[in-house]
């Protein structure tokens, strides 16, 4: 994908339903209202094709910074696995897969997530230094809450306030998305004051 202001702009309103549509994912969760399944999942299908580009976009904004080939790499990996990890996702195909196949790729996900994040601390670029950071900060938050709230929670709290408390956690896979828009926002600026610099 070709980093210009005009697919900045693009990717901006992509990211930004994403994240809109996690956040809507969120509130479903909290207090349940029923949708058609067939709106369901073409609206879960369009949250996670946004987010699969504005992974893509996030990629070429690096390449556009010429940032090291093990970051870009790293961020190619990622987008691959979300790809794959999105697929077996679905019924049809999660049927076919089987659940160990499914376990292990989860596990292989979660694993990648994590190695990005500390990758995501080594951008160079002036530009995408600090959004970068913000994001990767943002993902740890991410993981401590998805991974730690269902391991120490039933430990410190009688079942009936976990499942209260664990309903909230999906407004918390909506800050990442949120350090996405920021990244292309900031890029967006950049781009916009390199034009006005050549006109």
């Amino acid at each position: 994908m070709k980093v210009s202001l005009k697919n900045n702009r693009l990717m901006l309103i992509v990211s930004v339903v994403s994240f809109l549509l996690s956040v809507f994912y969120a509130i479903r969760r909290v207090n349940y209202f029923y949708l058609n399944i067939y709106l369901v999942y073409s609206l879960l299908l369009t949250s996670e094709i946004a987010f699969l580009f504005s992974l893509i976009y996030l990629t070429a904004l690096l390449k556009f910074e010429r940032e090291s080939r093990f970051i870009l790499t790293s961020f190619y990996i990622f987008v691959g696995l979300s790809v794959v990890v999105f697929i077996s996702s679905l019924n049809i195909i999660g049927d076919l897969i089987g659940f160990e196949f499914d376990t292990y790729l989860n596990i292989i996900a979660a694993l990648s997530i994590f190695y990005l994040t500390i990758i995501m601390f080594f951008v160079k670029s002036s530009l995408l230094r600090g959004p970068f950071r913000i994001y990767a900060i943002t993902y740890i938050i991410s993981m401590i809450f998805d991974f730690g709230i269902p391991i120490l929670l039933p430990l410190l709290l009688s079942n009936d306030s976990y499942f209260k408390v664990t309903r909230y956690i999906g407004f918390v896979d909506a800050i990442p998305l949120g350090a996405i828009i920021y990244i292309i926002y900031k890029a967006g600026i950049s781009l916009n004051k390199a034009v006005t610099q050549l006109v």
